[in-house]
């Protein structure tokens, strides 16, 4: 059998002085939490040259005071997005799809504004290949198909998206798919030209959807819509 350890008689006194000190000392309501009795004048004194390089001049501060937050004004925005959020949209007996084709026009100023020029540059092309003008046709054809009235039809016809437009958003469809994990495309293998209409439309819509211009993304929503029928 292992020998026992020695053991060491307990001084009774320091277990009284530990049980009367306070596991949080600073907490004590005796405490004085008043900093202005340190002194950190020695801070003058070293050089903190290296470490206040590249640092924001004071001119350049935002005065907290003048730029505090209205708390009422905040809550009564932050009611607003719930009580006006588009996800709240109540359909009417009146309400449909169709409502929506006139989306499928896209004014010229719309696609020729520096916005969307600025997101056709900065668009990094996954696939080589481009639309062709045949594809694009075969989508207004299958747009056309879904018209109800004849005005609109027309005004699709005369206002539809030009082929480079309509490549600007297919490729901007395929570069979000590239950053996908779960991408359901090969892109290496993907032809433009031998992919159905509908799936040339489809990946313009979701392209469209994607832009921050409005127009753009109506009109993807409306031929996502159209598409799917």
């Amino acid at each position: 059998m292992l020998p026992h350890p020695p053991t060491q008689p307990v001084d009774q006194s320091k277990v009284a002085a530990l049980e009367d000190t306070p596991v949080l000392g600073f907490w004590d309501n005796n405490s004085n939490l008043d900093v202005s009795d340190l002194g950190f004048g020695v801070w003058n004194y070293w050089d903190l040259g290296g470490a206040t390089e590249g640092t924001i001049p004071p001119q350049a501060c935002i005065d907290l005071q003048e730029s505090s937050v209205d708390m009422n004004q905040m809550r009564k925005s932050l009611v607003k997005v719930w009580t006006e959020s588009p996800w709240r949209w109540d359909p009417t007996c009146n309400d449909s799809a169709y409502q929506d084709q006139s989306h499928f026009a896209v004014p010229p100023n719309e696609t020729t504004s520096a916005q969307f020029q600025n997101s056709r540059d900065r668009l990094e092309r996954v696939v080589s290949e481009k639309l062709e003008q045949p594809s694009r046709d075969r989508v207004l054809a299958i747009l056309l198909s879904q018209c109800r009235e004849t005005a609109t039809a027309n005004q699709v016809s005369s206002s539809f998206p030009t082929v480079d437009v309509l490549d600007t958003l297919v490729h901007i469809f395929l570069a979000a798919q590239a950053c996908q994990v779960d991408s359901w495309l090969h892109l290496p293998t993907l032809k433009l030209e031998k992919q159905c209409p509908h799936w040339i439309a489809m990946a313009a819509a979701h392209g469209g959807a994607m832009t921050p211009i409005p127009t753009l993304r109506r009109f993807g929503m409306a031929v996502m819509e159209a598409v799917r029928k």
